[in-house]
């Protein structure tokens, strides 16, 4: 036992001497006293928003690659805001609103160019066209405002996506739509209202879905051969709510209260539409190979559909009610009957009360 005391003993004070050894040695530390200055940490703007800042108007983009603006800007003069003369262009607005002064001219344009990106702005006061890149193919133009401007808010050329736009007011009543596209656009989720010509339109293999179109002094929308239109809504505009041409598809749209007829289908297919309270009638179909199918047209001033024409369409399971001229007028061809009596009804009836 006393060995063993006198082991446990001199381990503690081994342990003693080990630890007042470690706090009596000093740390190795590093120098204490800075050799210079501190460098300054902050990044360059061209580091944190690369690209090219526009800070005063007019502006001429002559190299391509990234622009942006950096405050709500004015044009001082009767030139075009930002002449685009170069191809392969970006341009970020960042929230901020570029105001015309109410001139004759151009917000943003380019001839003969492509693959522009314009996005993520606010257009006021421009008395020509606020993107007037009608010849310029392959642009992107997205989460934009337009209010107050002269001819079109938007004018594309082939192959171009619009998207989240808003536009108000484009004042020309005779040529200009408020968005216009030409061969194979895509146009989604715009919202346009009280122009004074065509709401959109665009040329063949055009694409528009999920987009409004409100009291402008012509049609709302209009499109030409093989497009689609799906989800779209246009209401009390000055001609047709919407017009097709050859091989289109409408599709779960809704005209109402527009001028004339609800939708002009020519030589194209409308399924699952709403057409009511038009000026004219719901839906006029004219030419060959319609197919119309399970639409709704009710309460126009004229006939509920309005097939003018005999080559082969087919028209099926539509409802109709309180039209004022009636409820079908259909030349004869390929076309279901209408009947009230659901009872009696085949699976391709046609209803109208």
């Amino acid at each position: 036992m006393e060995c063993l005391k006198e082991n446990n003993m001199a381990k503690f004070n081994f342990i003693l001497i080990a630890a007042l050894c470690l706090i009596s040695t000093p740390l190795f530390a590093g120098n204490l006293e800075p050799t210079a200055a501190p460098g300054s940490t902050m990044k360059p703007l061209s580091e944190i928003e690369p690209g090219t800042a526009i800070s005063s108007l007019p502006y001429t983009i002559s190299t391509s690659g990234s622009y942006y603006f950096t405050a709500n800007l004015t044009i001082p003069n009767s030139l075009n805001g930002v002449s685009i003369n170069a191809d392969n262009v970006t341009i970020d607005l960042k929230g901020f609103t570029l105001d015309g002064n109410k001139v004759v001219t151009h917000a943003i344009s380019a001839a003969k160019r492509k693959n522009i990106t314009i996005k993520n702005g606010i257009f006021v006061n421009w008395y020509a066209n606020g993107l007037y890149l009608g010849d310029s193919n392959n642009c992107r133009i997205e989460n934009l405002s337009f209010s107050n401007t002269g001819r079109s808010a938007i004018s594309v050329g082939n192959n171009a996506i619009v998207q989240k736009c808003i536009i108000a007011n484009c004042r020309d009543s005779s040529n200009y739509s408020a968005i216009s596209a030409t061969g194979q656009a895509i146009i989604t989720n715009c919202v346009v209202s009280d122009c004074n010509y065509i709401g959109i339109k665009t040329q063949d293999r055009a694409i528009i879905s999920d987009c409004s179109v409100k009291n402008c002094g012509d049609a709302g929308i209009v499109t030409s051969n093989t497009s689609i239109i799906k989800n779209c809504v246009t209401v009390d505009n000055g001609d047709y709510g919407l017009r097709v041409d050859a091989g289109s598809i409408v599709e779960s749209c809704a005209a109402l209260n527009n001028a004339d007829h609800g939708m002009y289908i020519n030589n194209s297919t409308a399924i699952n539409n709403n057409c009511s309270s038009n000026q004219a009638s719901g839906m006029f179909v004219t030419g060959t190979g319609c197919r119309i199918e399970s639409n709704t047209c009710n309460n126009n001033t004229a006939y509920g559909f309005y097939i003018s024409s005999s080559s082969s369409n087919v028209v099926v399971r539509n409802f109709a009610k309180g039209n004022l001229s009636g409820n079908y007028s259909v030349s004869s061809g390929s076309v279901a009957p209408a009947t009230s009596n659901p009872g009696t009804a085949s699976a391709w009836a046609n209803f109208g009360f």
